[in-house]
């Protein structure tokens, strides 16, 4: 599971974390991620980084995504 840290790192920069998603892509894994933090990490794009939200679903169309809803408590 990725959380919206990780994404967004993965998506902007050229770290550990871009590594950890290209690794995910090509080796085929499945990623399983919360409705709430796609819905976050889109936020925080708009908020941080305006202009760069297309890159979420840029990622989101490049890994096999397994999405799960999980109760907000």
């Amino acid at each position: 599971m990725l959380d919206t840290n990780i994404l967004i790192s993965g998506i902007l920069f050229s770290g550990v974390e871009r590594k950890l998603i290209n690794v995910c892509c090509s080796r085929g894994h499945i990623i399983v991620m919360s409705e709430y933090i796609i819905s976050e990490a889109n936020a925080v794009l708009k908020r941080k980084f305006p202009g760069k939200e297309f890159l979420l679903d840029v990622l989101l169309n490049k890994l096999e995504v397994e999405v799960i809803n999980m109760p907000m408590s």
